[in-house]
């Protein structure tokens, strides 16, 4: 590993048969009441497919429910290797309580 970055990624989409990690940029539109003017906003996903037709079907499958207007902006393949769950329900007061406690 040579350097580590963050980067806002607003949803994962796993699949076991996929060997690659993709990076898809997605625009949701809205529309604002006042001015009747059109926003995008950006947001990241990661989606684990073996090539990029992959990714765009399993990414497209992982929307499929969403009620909001979206465009992709750009797919393009990272150098993710792997990709490891967390759990963030523990909370830093949690934390801080468990510390207290020691």
């Amino acid at each position: 590993m040579t350097a580590v970055r963050r980067v806002n990624i607003s949803d994962i989409f796993y699949n076991e048969a996929g060997d690659r990690w993709y990076k898809v940029k997605t625009n949701f539109i809205t529309i604002d009441e006042k001015t009747a003017a059109e926003k995008k906003t950006a947001t990241f996903q990661l989606v684990q497919a073996s090539e990029f037709k992959q990714a765009l079907d399993v990414f497209m499958q992982g929307m499929k429910d969403t009620m909001a207007d979206f465009e992709i902006a750009s797919i393009t393949e990272t150098m993710i290797m792997d990709v490891f769950g967390a759990d963030l329900t523990r909370t830093l007061a949690d934390k801080a309580a468990q510390k207290e406690q020691a």
